[in-house]
């Protein structure tokens, strides 16, 4: 017709990809507004820190020695900067009227989103299919185990690297399907993208090696797949030589490389007339040996291979006896590092990887005669391992995800060529699938969640105080802030010490970048002195020019496998270790002085010369955590002590629920409880002054604040409590 506007099918395709992702960017925006925060914590606020410097136009120090003092971290040499100086970088350049700390948190989303796009160009490669890479794409964008790294929330450097690795990935497996020289060069640029952006990445990279080595020691010989590693191999050798972190570390002697010198020696020899040519496989192995004799240990990685062998070691269960792993695996072994529980597992991957296996049992029954493709292969090898990964260590979701959905993708598409009859029945699980997933809802706490815990299945914590963290962590910096000297040197657990370092801008002794091994030899002496004797850990302190120890009640609260009583081999608690007494007797130490304390940590200044008896401020009622007398009435379990606070604390959060709603009997019937159970817990009486207050019972009001005062002369609410009381006086 006259005037028919006729809109290309590319056009189209391209409109959805940008709709999905969107979906994937808000999706991502949305789950972090579950989670306000107002700084990123452990090593994200040290990369935060030096981002910050750079959109300040003030560069990287060479050395930071508040970073890690008196030695300092050499900060290029020792890590990835690569994601602090963009993010740097574009804040200065756009000049965004939002606060860095926002405009850092959305990068991060947006940077990230582009692995949909890499998602959707695999699977189109793998199947000449557009529908079903948007399908693919929509997923991933949705998948809750793709977000739940990637909101923004943390400062990481995987929300740069992934969609490198996998635009590198898009660009291998186009090089093996077309074979044109530029595809694996751009395979080859990403890849040096990644490397020199996350140290994660060298062990994507050990994987990647191995399916080539595999491939060869089986002989499957594939031209394209040897010619488009060596052409790879070029820019990884490049990011060794010029990314100053994978030189400082020997990156070109890692056992990876090792085996690719050998691969590639052994290949290029195969071509020529010797007897080389029919024992390639010995040569292979020879050459192996000889390369790990002659060239220098690298020192990169080694930690995360331990690590792996022994959890696989002790399938994934970290045993009870902490004797049984080296100091290095029980101190890594923890977080992001341990084995998904069940409800993690469901939460991320049901029921999408129940019906991949379901796929790829379908798929080697139909094709059993046929020889797999090196690209389909390399997908199924990468999804295997990966799954196995996924079940030693969480972090690793973030990859199976990407293998899972595009497999899926390719499997469904394959099902449709070749048993089209099973074909409507697989599209209608996937959608199912789908759905599912949408039901997770863009925090994870969709109907999905609720099911889940219906049944029993509940997220567990690691840390202890998950309740008052943010806030204590806050009251902390603020303390330090006004009442610390500028060049004041603070020792803090190493996940502490980089907040300190950034939003204090003051000098801490430990450093939460912990690739080095001289960062993990100091975090090891300062556990085992502070689990030793007050003498034993002074001499520590003075070792390394401490002025203020941060004590964290996690110190000895905590008796998880994941806990540092654990790493150290300090389950059976003794009272005369430095931990023991500035948790319960700060008044028995005659080194240390207790200078500040809330719900979360103490601050110990450390006396230089002490030549008298130290001037103790007083604290009149200490928070519950840290009562000795409440602790031995759980005849000494940290864990029992620890279960009897948290419900304290949540019973007093349901009081507060109910007085904000409007439910005064309730409230009041709750927070009588809590002052019988507890006559001298300050916060109740400060919520039993505000619970008359608003029902205009000002004296009652007034007689409660009173008591807090009494409590808590320099409380979180002293100063506007002090102030209603006059108020009603007058």
């Amino acid at each position: 017709m006259p005037g028919e506007v006729k809109i290309s099918r590319k056009f189209v395709i391209a409109i959805l990809l940008v709709a999905i992702y969107f979906i994937g960017v808000f999706y991502r925006l949305d789950y972090t507004k579950n989670y306000k925060r107002e700084f990123f914590t452990t090593e994200s606020a040290l990369r935060f820190f030096y981002a910050k410097l750079i959109s300040e136009g003030k560069g990287l120090p060479a050395i930071d020695y508040k970073a890690e003092y008196p030695q300092g971290l050499r900060v290029s040499l020792e890590y990835p900067v690569f994601m602090e100086y963009t993010t740097g970088y574009l804040y200065q350049w756009l000049h965004f009227n939002i606060p860095f700390t926002d405009f850092a948190s959305m990068l991060m989303v947006i940077v990230f989103c582009f692995s949909i796009y890499a998602v959707y160009l695999v699977v189109v490669e793998l199947t000449k299919s557009s529908q079903a890479g948007l399908l693919s794409a929509l997923y991933y964008a949705v998948s809750f185990s793709a977000i739940i790294r990637s909101s923004g929330l943390e400062f990481l450097h995987e929300t740069f690297a992934l969609p490198l690795l996998f635009f590198h990935i898009y660009f291998f497996i186009k090089a093996l399907n077309d074979e044109k020289i530029y595809y694996a060069l751009f395979s080859g640029g990403f890849l040096f993208l990644a490397l020199g952006t996350w140290h994660i990445s060298q062990f994507y990279f050990a994987l990647y090696v191995i399916f080539v080595a595999l491939n060869f020691i089986f002989n499957r010989d594939d031209p394209r797949l040897y010619k488009s590693f060596a052409l790879t191999l070029i820019f990884v050798i490049l990011a060794g030589l010029t990314v100053p972190f994978l030189r400082a570390s020997l990156f070109l002697c890692s056992q990876p490389l090792i085996i690719a010198y050998s691969f590639l020696l052994t290949y290029f020899l195969k071509g020529y007339p010797s007897k080389i040519k029919t024992r390639p496989l010995l040569f292979f192995f020879f050459s192996l040996a000889v390369l790990n004799l002659i060239l220098p240990k690298a020192n990169n990685q080694s930690h995360a291979y331990q690590l792996l062998f022994y959890k696989i070691l002790f399938l994934g269960h970290k045993p009870s006896n902490p004797l049984l792993l080296p100091f290095k695996a029980r101190a890594y072994w923890v977080g992001p590092y341990v084995s998904p529980s069940i409800y993690e597992a469901m939460l991320y991957f049901f029921p999408l990887l129940l019906f991949g296996f379901a796929l790829i049992i379908s798929y080697f029954v139909v094709s059993q005669r046929r020889k797999p493709d090196t690209v389909v292969l390399f997908i199924i090898y990468n999804f295997f391992v990966f799954f196995f990964l996924f079940l030693l260590i969480s972090r690793l979701e973030v990859f199976l995800i990407f293998f899972l959905v595009i497999l899926v993708a390719y499997l469904l598409v394959y099902i449709k060529r070749h048993i089209p009859k099973y074909y409507k029945i697989a599209l209608a699980v996937m959608f199912f699938c789908l759905i599912v997933e949408l039901s997770k809802g863009h925090a994870g706490k969709g109907p999905f969640t609720k099911t889940l815990q219906a049944i029993g299945l509940r997220e567990t914590a690691q840390d202890f105080s998950m309740l008052i963290l943010s806030k204590q962590y806050q009251g902390l910096l603020d303390w330090i802030n006004k009442n610390t000297e500028v060049n004041a040197v603070i020792l803090a657990h190493y996940p502490v010490s980089s907040v300190i370092r950034a939003y204090a801008d003051r000098a801490v002794n430990l450093n939460s970048l912990v690739e080095s091994r001289r960062s993990w030899n100091k975090i090891e002496e300062f556990l085992f002195a502070l689990f030793n004797t007050e003498d034993k850990f002074y001499h520590f302190c003075q070792k390394y020019g401490c002025d203020y120890f941060v004590y964290t009640i996690d110190t000895i609260m905590d008796a998880s496998p994941y806990s540092w009583r654990y790493i150290t081999n300090s389950m059976s608690l003794q009272e005369d270790a430095a931990a023991y007494k500035m948790h319960f007797f700060p008044e028995r130490l005659n080194k240390f002085l207790l200078v500040y304390e809330n719900d979360y940590c103490r601050v110990y200044q450390v006396i230089k010369n002490n030549t008298g008896k130290l001037a103790r401020k007083n604290f009149p009622v200490h928070p519950l955590v840290y009562r000795y007398g409440l602790f031995k009435q759980f005849s000494g379990s940290t864990l029992e002590f620890k279960r009897f606070i948290e419900q304290v604390y949540l019973f007093y959060v349901q009081g507060h629920a109910n007085l904000e709603s409007g439910n005064y009997q309730k409230a009041a019937e709750i927070f009588g409880q809590i002052q019988k159970i507890l006559p001298d817990f300050p916060p109740v009486y400060a919520s039993l002054g505000r619970l008359f207050e608003k029902q205009g019972h000002y004296q009652k009001a007034s007689e409660y604040y009173k008591k807090y005062i009494d409590f808590e002369t320099e409380g979180e609410f002293s100063d506007g409590i002090r102030r209603r009381i006059r108020d009603f006086e007058h």
